[in-house]
């Protein structure tokens, strides 16, 4: 059997998690927390979420039980669709200045320059130490996580025009 080696990111939410099930995080924060440990472009039934729970971040399935009972944790979450994107794509007709060869460059880029940032950002590391105390830790932390969040979000959106454009781009070659 494989195994997951928890990254530090995994590690922060995962100690995310305990605080929503022991009561000290809640609200907005504890919502990002959800939302982060649990993309919305993953289609989640409850077997993967239990899963994804014990083996990425080594939850026992007694803090599973008390995260389900927790508001914050939707069961509903399950049933969600993923991510929906509004559909609004150039048509590139020939007669227009937009060409798609232009927008895929342009959007690759963008590409290359949101995972750049991203892992900037990623690469800066943060302890309990580092702040006045451990609400501001937990403040920064849930911060971070809607910061990774946002980043799918642009992922997902860069990708979604890209393929349109690459469409486009396949239909004029033939």
């Amino acid at each position: 059997m494989m195994t997951y080696n928890q990254t530090p990111d995994d590690e922060t939410i995962a100690c995310a998690l305990r605080q929503i099930i022991d009561g000290s995080l809640s609200g907005q924060d504890a919502h990002v927390v959800i939302t982060s440990a649990f993309t919305p472009l993953v289609n989640w039934d409850p077997e993967a979420l239990k899963v994804h729970l014990e083996q990425v971040y080594q939850l026992t399935p007694e803090e599973i039980e008390h995260l389900y009972e927790r508001d914050y944790f939707p069961i509903e979450y399950v049933k969600e669709e993923p991510m929906p994107l509004v559909r609004a794509f150039p048509i590139f007709k020939r007669t227009n200045n937009l060409k798609p060869s232009d927008c895929a460059k342009k959007l690759w880029k963008a590409r290359k320059l949101l995972s750049e940032a991203q892992k900037t950002i990623e690469s800066i590391e943060i302890s309990q130490e580092d702040f006045i105390n451990e609400k501001h830790f937990y403040d920064a932390c849930a911060e971070r996580l809607r910061v990774q969040s946002d980043f799918i979000h642009l992922n997902y959106f860069v990708d979604a025009h890209l393929e349109h454009a690459n469409k486009f781009i396949h239909k004029r070659q033939k």
